[in-house]
């Protein structure tokens, strides 16, 4: 469905370019493909002239918004710490104007800029700085969204600020999250930046990952699919998560997590087959499938198993529960609250995938990037 509204989007972008001629400006040259993008669905980009047409796809409805650079933008409004983290691994950090949730960033060129007052605040979504930002008169909002456009967009498109609205937290093939890089190459003309660190961060991933063409030659029984092949070859079973506001939520098997989770050898328990969306879990199935895990992942914010069984006093019968098995993805985090694994790990999954792959081959903890053991 994704591709039929990038073809939508290429049309629409053509049909711009000719009427733009009409008008007596140059006339695009239009390559033979109808975009840029190989692995994520919700954006695309389009040589135009010297710049770039930038294609953002709603997975909501199918409708696409364009956003055309012809020159590097200097003045960028982060509403997600993730796009902060795509700017800093190209070196455009500088370009960032304003963040929501200041506190939250893990970028030390960025916070050194807060600290210095040249990043303000840009507010949330419930409660954005709508005088801040008209006072900043940004070149682009960087928006993300949940379900359609918010008020704040509405808003911020009354008071004649550009909003472009991301949705690189609904990718859920990992590379298809990190090619985003490339959407910020163009936004910042750093495309050679953007498109080296790409390829280093797509080998890296196809490398590490159980599914890589140099090892099919090892699936035991010839003619099954890869994915099987992987399980049987490795098949560590995951439990995922802590209760939030009282709720277990499980990715579901198509998630950004379960593929990272998958192509590092391992299997989500109690994920939905067939879809991206998160289920729920009681702490009761929680117990039952902390019995099949071979390793808990993700749990929470914790610094000990002490510190986990104070969360729940439940988890302690968890045989999970134990040194050497309870993992998360903390390594990395702020004292003020933010954590980069939300941040520069959208842009480096490769990174994550090692991580996974030297947890469940049961691997030396300092050799981990984004996680730690909870000892």
């Amino acid at each position: 469905m994704m591709k039929a509204f990038r073809h939508i989007a290429f049309l629409a972008v053509l049909g711009a370019a000719f009427l733009s001629s009409c008008r007596g400006r140059q006339r695009i040259v239009v390559p033979e493909t109808s975009g840029y993008a190989d692995y994520a669905e919700y954006f695309d980009l389009l040589p135009e002239g010297e710049g770039w047409a930038v294609v953002s796809l709603s997975p909501y409805d199918g409708s696409a918004d364009t956003l055309r650079i012809t020159e590097p933008l200097q003045r960028i409004v982060c509403m997600s710490t993730s796009h902060v983290g795509f700017l800093d691994a190209i070196g455009a950090a500088d370009a960032v104007a304003a963040v929501s949730g200041c506190d939250f960033v893990s970028s030390p060129r960025v916070r050194e800029r807060i600290a210095e007052g040249l990043v303000a605040e840009a507010g949330y979504d419930a409660a954005p700085a709508f005088e801040t930002l008209y006072r900043l008169r940004p070149d682009v909002v960087l928006s993300y969204s949940l379900g359609g456009e918010s008020a704040m967009d509405e808003r911020l498109r009354e008071l004649g600020i550009r909003v472009f609205t991301l949705y690189e937290h609904l990718e859920s093939h990992p590379l298809a999250r990190a090619e985003y890089v490339r959407l910020f190459g163009a936004l910042t003309g750093r495309m050679a930046a953007a498109d080296s660190l790409f390829a280093l961060v797509r080998d890296g991933y196809q490398a590490s990952s159980i599914y890589g063409p140099e090892k099919m030659d090892e699936c035991p029984e010839k003619g099954q699919s890869s994915i099987n092949c992987g399980q049987i070859m490795d098949g560590r079973k995951v439990l995922v998560n802590l209760p939030y506001a009282g709720v277990w939520y499980v990715p579901g098997a198509e998630s950004y997590m379960a593929r990272l989770i998958r192509d590092a050898g391992g299997e989500v328990l109690g994920a939905e087959q067939g879809t991206a969306q998160s289920g729920m879990i009681s702490l009761e199935r929680a117990y039952e499938l902390s019995c099949e895990a071979d390793f808990w992942l993700n749990a929470g914010n914790v610094r000990s198993l002490d510190e986990l069984r104070r969360e729940n006093a439940a988890f302690a019968s968890f045989p999970v529960a134990a040194p050497g098995r309870v993992y998360t993805n903390n390594r990395r985090a702020e004292t003020g609250g933010g954590n980069d694994f939300w941040e520069s790990g959208a842009v480096r999954p490769d990174l994550i995938l090692k991580d996974l792959r030297t947890i469940f081959a049961g691997g030396p903890e300092d050799s981990l990037y984004y996680y730690r053991a909870v000892l």
